[in-house]
Parts: structure tokens; C-alpha cells; sequence
């Protein structure tokens, strides 16, 4: 039957078991595994909403780095084309140098999760859903894409610098 008709009777049990038991509360087991489970999903919102902020973040701290280093070397890039370089060889340091901090962090941030995700399942004892290698690699993935879309405005912009105005000086 229903667990919690029994829930009437029971502070009589438990009195007459110890008298000094107090019963104030009721609960089905299957009541307190949806309330963890409500938990676990809102931390799990939240904290999806915190990493999209991360990212955007991130991707305008790569987009502003990327476009000083752009507005840094513009004499060098003017140089570089005045010579005849072409737009890979202009562009290519400037990408690798991103690329290398990028992947760096996605690879040590994989690892991090990956760390977190096992001791969040060993403290809470029980299978966390969606945690496994396919969703961080996707999540690394989709950092490395995000910053390499961030680099394409200051990379085409290193290429469109005159050589002559970037001869002139500031």
C-alpha cells in the first residue's frame, strides 16, 4: 500500500518504542532520491550557465590578445608582405602561438573534469549520467572551434595591412 498511510501511526510506534523519539518528518525513499536528484540538476544548470560565461569570456580574452599582438607586430606583418610572404606565412604565428595555449588548456582542463567527475562519484556513490569521455572530448572540441572563430577577425586583419602604411611608423 502507501507508504506514507503507515506515516500516521508510526510517532505512536516509535513512542512506544523510546519516548524519547520524535518523529517530525516523513519521507519516502523514492521522495528523497527525486529531491538529490532536483539538486544535482539545478548545480548542473548552473554551472552550464557559469561555463558559457567562462567561454564567452575566454573567447574575448583570445580575440583581445590575439588583436594586440596584431596591432603589436604590424611593422613586422607590413615587412612580411612587402617582402612577398604569403597570407599563410603572416598568419601561421600568430595561429600556432594561440593554438598552442588553446589546446594546452583544453588538454589540462579535460584532465581536471575528468579528476572531478571521479570524486564527485565517489563521494555521492552512484552513477552522475552524461560524464563520460565523449562529452569532454566534445566539450574540448568545442573550446578549440570557439577559439579559433575568436582569431579569424585580428588574422584577416593582419592581412590587410599595407605594407607602406605599416612602414611609415606610428
Amino acid at each position: 500500500g502507501d507508504p506514507l498511510a503507515l506515516g500516521r501511526s508510526l510517532p505512536r510506534i516509535a513512542y512506544g518504542v523510546d519516548p524519547g523519539i520524535t518523529v517530525s518528518r516523513i519521507h519516502t525513499l523514492a521522495g528523497v532520491v527525486e529531491g538529490v536528484q532536483a539538486v544535482f540538476r539545478g548545480l548542473g544548470a548552473a554551472f552550464s550557465g557559469l561555463g558559457t560565461v567562462v567561454l564567452i569570456l575566454a573567447l574575448m580574452g583570445v580575440y583581445a590578445v590575439l588583436s594586440f599582438e596584431v596591432s603589436r607586430r604590424r611593422r613586422e606583418i607590413g615587412i612580411r608582405v612587402a617582402l612577398g610572404a604569403s597570407p599563410r606565412d603572416v598568419v601561421q604565428p600568430l595561429l600556432l602561438r594561440v593554438g598552442i595555449y588553446v589546446g594546452l588548456g583544453a588538454v589540462l582542463g579535460g584532465i581536471l573534469a575528468v579528476g572531478v567527475v571521479a570524486t564527485a562519484r565517489a563521494m555521492v556513490q552512484m552513477r552522475l549520467p552524461g560524464t563520460g569521455l565523449p562529452l569532454f572530448g566534445g566539450l574540448a572540441l568545442l573550446v578549440l572551434l570557439a577559439a579559433a572563430s575568436a582569431t579569424v577577425t585580428p588574422a584577416l586583419r593582419a592581412l590587410r595591412v599595407p605594407p607602406g602604411k605599416a612602414l611609415q611608423g606610428d
